[in-house]
């Protein structure tokens, strides 16, 4: 924890100047961090911090370039896994993660179609099964502002974003794309106002596709699977057979 010119903040970088990221709190802001979570290549921070008695996860994300997909594709499913055990938190994760959503909205110049297909797939995955919204695409249906340029030729994209859970978007009082200085990444903005913050309600289940590496929980399955087989392979009914058996595999 480092303290300076009215801000507190925890930063987490390589030895190079490569990469790092940082999350800064106010130092009027009455905060208590319980955890902390940090990449050792400087790619995320993970916080989970309790203001007003309400716990938030703050996760500043530098994901790879596209020219190492399977990298970036590593590095979602990472913070799947980390990010599991805080599904009913109030979650605000944002930073460059090196995509875009929508090629038709959030990319100018150069190929629409030249994005990396796989992990972006990841990305989407993670996005439905954490309930999580791109705030600023929501606030901002049909508009198109970028967050990094290149000149020559001209390219523009909005790889960088918020992400946040669901149930926190009423609470959303402005999020916004400004010039920035020194860079050819633009600001993203958000500020969030509410008195009641609070975890969210029972919602859908949603299977936790990490586990499908998991090497014991898949042979767990398995031989759940071929135990319930051989249990229920005289059933006469063969519509219960179907539902018991047959509809699992």
């Amino acid at each position: 924890m480092e303290k300076g010119m009215g801000w507190r903040y925890l930063f987490f970088a390589r030895e190079t100047n490569s990469k790092g990221v940082a999350i800064l709190f106010n130092s009027s802001t009455d905060y208590i961090l319980k955890v902390k979570n940090a990449d050792e290549n400087g790619r995320y921070l993970i916080l989970t911090v309790e203001i007003d008695n309400t716990d938030f996860v703050f996760v500043n994300y530098y994901a790879p370039t596209k020219n190492f997909e399977n990298d970036q594709i590593e590095y979602i499913e990472k913070l799947k896994i980390l990010l599991n055990e805080k599904l009913e938190q109030n979650l605000v994760l944002g930073g460059d993660f090196n995509t875009i959503l929508n090629p038709s909205l959030d990319k100018m110049g150069g190929s629409k179609y030249n994005t990396p297909v796989k992990y972006t797939s990841k990305l989407e995955d993670f996005i439905e099964e954490f309930d999580l919204c791109d705030i600023w695409r929501t606030k901002n249906v049909d508009s198109r502002l970028y967050t990094w340029r290149q000149r020559t030729p001209l390219i523009q994209c909005r790889l960088d974003f918020w992400l946040i859970s669901n149930f926190l978007s009423s609470s959303v009082t402005k999020t916004s794309i400004v010039p920035s200085i020194k860079s050819d990444h633009s600001l993203i903005k958000l500020t969030l106002s509410g008195e009641n913050f609070s975890e969210r309600g029972p919602g859908f289940w949603k299977f936790n596709s990490g586990l499908l590496t998991d090497k014991d929980y898949v042979d767990i399955v398995k031989n759940t699977l071929s135990e319930c087989d051989d249990k229920y392979q005289n059933l006469e009914n063969k519509n219960l057979k179907w539902d018991t058996i047959k509809k699992v595999k």
